[in-house]
C-alpha cells in the first residue's frame, strides 16, 4: 500500500510541475528564466541597448578614417614639438 501511495505522490509531482511549465510557456512568467538564474529587468535590456549604441558609434569614430589621420598628424606634431 506504500508502495502505490508513492507512485502516486511522485505523479501528483510530475503533474504538477507539468502543469506549471505549461502555463509558464503559455503565459510567458518566464519562471523557467527565474528558476534558472537568468532573470532579467528591463531596465538591463534598456542599459544593454544603449550601450550597444555607444559602442556603435565609438567604433563609426574610430574606424573613421579622417579621425584616424587627425590622431597620427597630432602624434607626428606632438614628436616634432617634443624634440625641437
Amino acid at each position: 500500500m506504500e508502495s502505490v501511495e508513492l507512485i502516486v505522490k511522485f505523479l501528483m509531482l510530475g503533474g504538477f510541475i507539468t502543469l506549471m511549465m505549461w502555463l509558464d510557456r503559455r503565459f510567458d512568467w518566464r519562471i523557467d528564466d527565474w528558476a534558472c538564474g537568468m532573470g532579467r529587468d528591463n531596465r538591463d535590456d534598456s542599459e544593454t541597448t544603449a550601450l550597444r549604441e555607444r559602442i556603435a558609434s565609438l567604433e563609426a569614430v574610430v574606424a573613421d578614417r579622417d579621425w584616424q589621420l587627425d590622431q597620427e598628424f597630432d602624434a607626428l606634431q606632438r614628436r616634432s614639438t617634443g624634440s625641437a
